[in-house]
């Protein structure tokens, strides 16, 4: 092997290496275990992610949105570098915001239609987990999120190309995350919830408490600082972290959203005000199996104890004016049964518009937990837990258990389904990040191809974003039938549906019903899933047809048998088809029934062998060098690394960097790649269908 492919395969590694490096720079120690990060190390890691993965996350302070005050003084946050104004003094609100800016473009309906959450890490500034749980998840997303979008762009040619240098990086990132617990199917599911969803986080909502170390800011407590269930106007709306959750919560409409505390070994939600004792709110049916899903999920600690679960005002103790209360209940309540309220007319900070805390019906119908992650606000960093295994439930350190229990309320915030195997076949891809959605491109997210004289195919699916399974099957046609409404992206319209079927265009398999990996009680054992199987009659169908399986699901209607009606935008977007709401530019579209990313079956010729055409990764890869130097990594990184080292001072005192540049980044003569093989999975071509698939 000549020296220039020696360095070509080195310079692949070291750079894999240091793109990933960045991504775990978090305060971990080299065992993976978790420490606390300071109000400066806080910023430094979510600005570091902003920069690594600019298509998927936004950061922005509060006061450059919203024009905000600054809490604190010239001595407070002296870190922050964006701090270029004279006299400019205090500490910034800093919001993170994750979510898939290439699949959906801002401006777009996917944009304005995806599902939103919120999570609060430190409105208490001496309570410190949140904010390290808060990072360590946001890490972990856009990691994952990253690596499965790679390799990005079309099949390559013969010839050395980008795309196959994203190809040894999606190898090296997925071995990564593997090595930490992470399989594909975990990598895959942490991905979908990054493309998927809208994620607002603000790891430290009090800034200057946080920097501190202090409870309140400036001596009020955050947390009590909202306008419900209040006797004095005056007394809401007195902190700046107060007002920036205010302003966020205006600028969306969260469905979900989870608050860090500590204190109590609890996971709480309302009521939680003197008003409100002895009384359960409309969802808390919902709340309930909520909880304890999230109870379940996250798993016992230490002391082999589960979170505690109830209402605010049972388990923790009734004050006015609490956050939880407030983003569950702060429009519709008091525009159906609050005659007497008052708007906040706050004295602190130069005052803030009373218009501000005015709420129309869209706004504040979130089902808002506040979990408390321990007795102790700061307890020793061996609670902490490390990153390996987070999402095993024997890894019972405090924050993976609170990683696993955020990662949960991300799932839930919408039904899904994702079509897994067909006859036994595992398919590569569901949803894959940062690729653009053009019309009807989702057809070539999942294609198989099936011989001709099969008489059935049989289909595998899952469910999730649920609980409860009332009903799935799977609906399948040519998708030359099917309306432009159909692009495998959006869910259709309901009357498109109810059209389709009436005319009888789709086929159906047997209903089924069950559960998703939440359901907690085995009250209904008989019932299957998340896992479904079932077989689709082809046997009518021509070599050349193109053919859409959609795996279909109607979930959680049970939350409905109540004696109060849900108020929630969660509740009421799975079981009410009419509930339509509208808060800026975001949209929220009631829906029963829940389509997957369509699977594309191509009828094969007779005899012919059931395989995937559109996986991005080859199957089989043993003519690949890579593969071995994978195995081979940890012994030899460090051989490799100071070989490159000297090699590198030699070339330069020679005055050759550039040749030699050249020669590491084109290895391959032209006549080297001739015949030259990336394995049997790229042997397939898509060119005997492309015609067919516009």
């Amino acid at each position: 092997m000549n020296i220039g492919l020696i360095i070509a395969w080195l310079l692949t590694l070291i750079f894999c290496q240091l793109r990933f490096v960045h991504v775990d720079s978090r305060k971990t120690n080299r065992n993976g275990k978790y420490g606390y990060q300071n109000s400066e190390e806080i910023l430094d890691a979510i600005s570091n992610l902003a920069e690594l993965f600019p298509d998927l996350v936004t950061l922005e302070s509060a006061q450059d949105i919203y024009g905000m005050p600054v809490a604190g003084k010239e001595s407070d946050c002296p870190y922050d570098p964006r701090r270029m104004r004279p006299n400019t003094r205090g500490c910034k609100n800093w919001i993170l915001t994750i979510e898939d800016k290439i699949v959906h473009p801002k401006g777009s309906e996917s944009y304005e239609r995806l599902p939103e959450v919120f999570l609060s890490g430190a409105i208490n500034g001496d309570e410190r987990v949140g904010p390290t749980v808060i990072v360590e998840l946001a890490s972990l997303l856009l990691e994952a999120a990253s690596c499965e979008s790679l390799p990005q762009g079309d099949r390559p040619s013969l010839k050395r190309s980008i795309w196959e240098d994203k190809l040894t990086e999606a190898r090296y990132c997925r071995e990564q995350l593997s090595s930490r617990g992470i399989n594909d199917s975990d990598r895959k599911w942490l991905a979908r919830l990054v493309t998927t969803r809208r994620i607002v986080m603000i790891p430290t909502a009090n800034a200057l408490g946080y920097f501190r170390n202090e409870h309140t800011e400036n001596g009020i407590d955050p947390e009590y600082d909202f306008p419900f269930d209040i006797e004095d106007s005056t007394k809401c709306m007195q902190t700046i972290a107060g007002r920036v959750i205010n302003e966020v919560f205006r600028d969306h409409v969260f469905q979900l959203a989870i608050s860090f505390h500590s204190g109590h070994n609890a996971i709480a939600y309302e009521w939680g005000g003197p008003s409100f004792l002895k009384k359960l709110s409309p969802d808390n049916k919902v709340q309930q199996q909520i909880a304890s899903g999230y109870s379940a999920f996250g798993g016992i600690d230490s002391s082999s104890n589960y979170y505690q679960t109830g209402t605010i005002n049972d388990i923790i103790e009734p004050k006015r004016g609490n956050m939880v209360d407030w983003a569950y209940a702060g429009s519709w309540f008091i525009d159906n049964y609050d005659s007497s309220y008052e708007p906040c007319v706050p004295e602190t900070y130069g005052g803030y518009s009373d218009l501000q805390t005015f709420y129309e019906p869209s706004q504040l119908r979130v089902l808002n937990m506040r979990i408390d992650v321990g007795e102790s606000s700061n307890p020793p960093k061996s609670y902490l837990g490390s990153n390996n295994d987070v999402l095993n439930q024997n890894n019972k350190g405090l924050i993976p258990r609170n990683l696993r229990i955020s990662l949960m309320m991300l799932d839930i915030v919408e039904p899904y389904l994702t079509i897994t195997a067909v006859n036994g076949v595992l398919i590569q891809d569901d949803v894959v990040p940062l690729t653009p959605r053009l019309s009807r491109s989702c057809i070539k997210t999942k294609i198989v191809s099936v011989p001709l004289d099969s008489e059935f195919v049989s289909i595998d699916w899952e469910a999730g974003g649920g609980f409860n399974v009332d009903s799935t099957t799977l609906l399948y046609a040519k998708w030359d039938d099917l309306p432009l409404e159909f692009d495998g992206f959006m869910q259709p319209p309901p009357y498109t549906v109810e059209v389709l079927n009436a005319d009888s265009v789709f086929r159906t398999t047997t209903s089924m019903e069950g559960h998703t990996r939440w359901y907690t009680s085995d009250s209904n054992s008989a019932n299957v899933g998340p896992n479904f199987a079932a077989s689709i009659d082809v046997d009518d169908f021509e070599e050349g047809d193109i053919i859409a399986v959609f795996a279909t699901s109607q979930f959680d209607s049970s939350w409905t048998d109540n004696d109060q009606t849900p108020q929630s935008h969660l509740v009421n977007t799975r079981t009410t088809e009419d509930w339509y709401h509208v808060n800026a530019g975001k949209v929220i579209q009631g829906n029963k029934l829940w389509f997957s990313v369509p699977l594309t079956l191509i009828m094969g010729p007779p005899q012919s062998s059931t395989f995937e055409v559109s996986g991005r990764l080859p199957i089989h890869d043993k003519d690949n060098i890579l593969s071995e130097l994978f195995i081979n990594l940890f012994f030899v990184k460090a051989i490799l690394f100071f070989s490159f080292l000297s090699l590198g001072i030699y070339f330069c005192r020679k005055r050759i960097l550039h040749q030699r540049c050249k020669e590491i980044t084109h290895p391959f003569a032209d006549d080297e790649l001739e015949g030259f093989e990336l394995g049997d999975g790229f042997e397939l071509s898509f060119s005997d269908y492309s015609q067919n698939i516009k």
